[in-house]
């Protein structure tokens, strides 16, 4: 009796193993989502990478360069983390009620899967403008204007049908304080 119990744990724990293969997260020319058990090559369709999962430690520092913002942007989206975005804004001017609503608006942004962010294509010249809308920095060593990058802009590509049809989310990048950073 024990052996017949052994041996039907043993087939159920092979067929258990058996049934388990790869699933592939891709992303089809018209930027539908695909999960699928073949490559995503064999399908013309763009590999959809997967998401880590979140460590214990979280980032703090704030991105000291463009491509470290990049990649931070990117990582929310593939996240979907509106709020990791969120930390990687200037929120000066905005009330309580018109940050949430644009929190809210990334959130429903974050459903659709991500492309690719790439650096706009603006080629506005760069500028420095005072944050007149700022609250008075208590610190006097903080640098209290913003520059704005000639390339200003970074554009999050994302798929699906709609967010194909509006084209790239744009977000314009400005440096203060040593870190780079994005205007809601």
């Amino acid at each position: 009796m024990l052996r017949l119990a052994l041996i039907l744990v043993l087939l159920t724990l092979a067929s258990v193993c058996h049934a388990q293969s790869a699933v592939h997260h891709c992303v089809s020319a018209d930027g539908t989502p695909v999960f699928t058990d073949q490559p995503c090559g064999s399908m013309q369709a763009a590999r959809i990478g997967a998401v880590q999962p979140s460590s214990s430690r979280t980032e703090h520092a704030c991105p000291a360069t463009r491509e470290a913002l990049r990649q931070r942007v990117a990582a929310a989206f593939v996240a979907h983390d509106a709020n990791a975005l969120a930390g990687l804004m200037l929120w000066q001017g905005y009330g309580d009620v018109e940050a949430v609503q644009e929190v809210a608006r990334m959130h429903r942004l974050m459903q659709h899967p991500l492309l690719n962010v790439t650096d706009g294509a603006d080629t506005s010249p760069p500028s420095a403008q005072p944050l007149s809308a700022m609250p008075p920095v208590p610190d006097a060593d903080v640098d209290t204007t913003i520059d704005v990058m000639p390339d200003d802009d970074l554009e999050v590509h994302l798929g699906g049908v709609e967010a194909r049809e509006s084209g790239p989310v744009r977000f314009q990048v400005v440096t203060r304080a040593g870190c780079y950073w994005l205007l809601p």
